[in-house]
């Protein structure tokens, strides 16, 4: 619609893994394609690198041009792997940028991604870790209580709201509305690092286990429980419980479960 519309100055940015073919023929003259496999060239890679260190505490703002051209071809420019980068200097302060870069040095640009990952999250305190493991299994935008919730059986006396606000200050979390989540590569990285667990630890005989299936089950069990009561389902979005609990039911295997649900 917008497209088609008569000159106007609103103007649509549209982020996507998969190429929207059928609507790049639309109007084509009034689109622009810019594809991002390559990342963000320079100076942009590098100014993004200095602008995060704003005070200059971890040396990148005032790092020598050459360093930074370097972190940008280390990581083909790619956004997620520069913050990957400050999050590492800021979580590790012996850490130095030309160790960082030294350790990837045999590695391909495309598995540096991944390898800085790795870095950021063994740097995090154990809490920490345990916080983006439970966003992880979440796999959607949730509060802190929903956080809370899943972790209690493992940390008691868990608080995750600090440590939520220190992921999101780090570059680890991301935050909407009171709401966090993580981006897709840190989400399968934490997702990773939790065993896969079996079908019975659905209905453990006492604490359950710290396995994939044990927390897709309790996490969908928070949804079940912040549900909204049926005389106030007026949209689709009062529903939102209902799906993430049957998407959640479905990944821990208790099909049946869901079923009665949907």
């Amino acid at each position: 619609a917008l497209l088609t519309l008569p000159s106007h100055a609103l103007k649509v940015i549209l982020t996507t893994r998969i190429h929207p073919r059928r609507l790049s023929l639309v109007e084509p003259v009034h689109q622009v394609y810019l594809p991002l496999d390559q990342g963000l060239v320079s100076p942009f890679a590098e100014n993004i690198l200095c602008e995060m260190d704003k005070d200059g505490r971890i040396g990148l703002r005032d790092a020598p041009q050459e360093l930074l051209s370097e972190a940008r071809e280390r990581t083909q420019g790619n956004p997620r792997a520069l913050e990957h980068l400050y999050a590492i200097l800021a979580t590790d302060r012996e850490a130095s940028l030309e160790q960082i870069l030294s350790n990837t040095s045999e590695l391909m640009p495309s598995e540096v991604v991944d390898v800085l990952v790795g870095e950021a999250f063994n740097r995090l305190d154990r809490p920490a870790q345990l916080v983006m493991q439970a966003l992880s299994v979440y796999g959607h935008p949730v509060t802190a209580t929903a956080i809370n919730y899943l972790l209690v059986p493992y940390q008691p006396a868990i608080d995750s709201a600090p440590v939520l606000k220190r992921l999101v200050n780090r570059q680890f979390a991301r935050s909407d509305a009171g709401r966090y989540y993580l981006h897709q590569v840190d989400r399968e990285y934490a997702l990773g690092r939790i065993p896969p667990g079996e079908p019975s630890d659905i209905e453990p005989s006492g604490s359950p286990p710290f396995s994939l299936v044990a927390l897709w089950d309790r996490a969908a069990d928070y949804f079940e429980q912040v549900r909204l009561p049926r005389a106030q389902w007026k949209k689709l979005d009062d529903l939102e419980a209902q799906l993430l609990q049957i998407e959640l039911r479905c990944a821990a295997g208790d099909h049946d479960t869901a079923a009665s649900v949907l």
